[in-house]
């Protein structure tokens, strides 16, 4: 049994990859997946975390290493409070661009 599901949704100005259930060390490789293969089919990537439930330090790790590589054309969707709080402690909310819902995420990538 998968505890990670990822589909990657192709729309006009942006790809977005949407996960739900839990991201720890033996389902981060699937969230790494599904975000390359978000960029593959385009330049802009909002990652939606809305359905998670856990995300732990080694998922953390995955969407760090995207926002160094992709920059501002990555953002990340964040309306878990659990979660949202998460990024606050670690002061990632600078590192990684966050939004609290998909319009706002469509909204910051277009804008950049």
């Amino acid at each position: 049994m998968q505890y990670l599901q990822t589909r990657v949704e192709v729309g006009p100005g942006n790809v977005t990859v949407v996960a739900s259930g839990e991201v720890d060390l033996g389902t981060t490789s699937v969230l790494a997946n599904a975000i390359a293969d978000g960029f593959a089919r385009g330049s802009r990537v909002i990652v939606d975390l809305s359905g998670l439930r856990h995300l732990d330090a080694s998922g953390i790790r995955v969407l760090l290493g995207a926002a160094r590589a992709y920059g501002s054309r990555l953002v990340v969707v964040v309306s878990n409070p659990a979660i949202s709080r998460l990024f606050d402690i670690l002061g990632l909310k600078g590192v990684v661009a966050i939004a609290p819902s998909l319009p706002a995420a469509r909204d910051y990538l277009r804008n950049r």
